[in-house]
């Protein structure tokens, strides 16, 4: 019975050798990266999947947007005669003329779906234009009610709107507010895609018309037609 005793612990301590010799301990570790790093693959796929199934889409809700783009706009020639030096008659031979400007957007609202979005929208078109006298920068855009809407629901197509109060205000350097003017209405309509979570780009087309009610000198303006806008953006929604 002794000897038996005696041969059974010196057993297990001869399995054990024998698999760390077969098994060193370099092939151990080898083995815990490898499954370290598929935990790790697992659980970094898991998120991805959670991040774009959770924030990719979820537009209900409280919203908040700012936007900056640049665009062409195109005027009448009243306004060009009442701003441009040297525009002589014959240097306007066609009725529209167009010029480059800098457009802002502001969107505050509510998300009633995650498709639908509807809020207060202040949108301008920045136009530096050079006067006779001094050069100014013209404000013309729309304040009023934007619409953005998703049509499919997994896809970041959208369409984009709003109708509003056509404003108009004109700025002396530095920054000095001259006359604020506002008549008629303000139409965008355009279409854009969301291609990151709150990041988006769209292409839209603004036209308004605003009036001065009375020209005293020749630093006001008077508009007889509308101003159209052609603008690319980049916009920005927290939702």
């Amino acid at each position: 019975m002794q000897v038996k005793t005696i041969t059974l612990p010196l057993g297990y301590l001869v399995l054990i050798a024998t698999f760390f010799i077969l098994c060193p301990f370099d092939n151990v570790h080898a083995f815990r990266d490898q499954e370290r790093d598929f935990i790790y693959e697992e659980r970094k796929d898991t998120l991805v999947r959670l991040v774009r199934k959770n924030y990719r889409g979820r537009r209900k809700g409280f919203i908040f947007g700012l936007g900056v783009g640049v665009g062409s706009t195109r005027f009448t020639k009243p306004l060009a005669e009442y701003y441009w030096r040297h525009a002589y008659e014959s240097e306007w031979s066609t009725e529209r003329q167009t010029r480059s400007a800098l457009v802002t957007e502001l969107k505050i609202g509510h998300g009633f779906t995650d498709q639908f979005l509807l809020y207060y929208t202040s949108r301008i078109s920045w136009l530096p234009l050079q006067h006779f006298y001094k050069d100014t920068t013209i404000a013309n855009g729309a304040a009023g009610m934007g619409f953005m809407y998703f049509p499919f629901r997994r896809r970041g197509l959208y369409l984009v709107g709003n109708i509003g109060l056509a404003t108009l205000v004109t700025w002396q350097p530095p920054l000095t507010l001259e006359n604020a003017r506002q008549t008629g209405v303000s139409v965008s309509g355009g279409i854009g895609y969301e291609f990151l979570s709150h990041w988006s780009i769209d292409f839209t087309v603004n036209s308004g018309n605003a009036k001065t009610t009375r020209v005293d000198d020749l630093s006001e303006v008077a508009f007889t037609d509308e101003i159209l806008t052609f603008s690319v953006n980049l916009n920005m929604l927290a939702y």
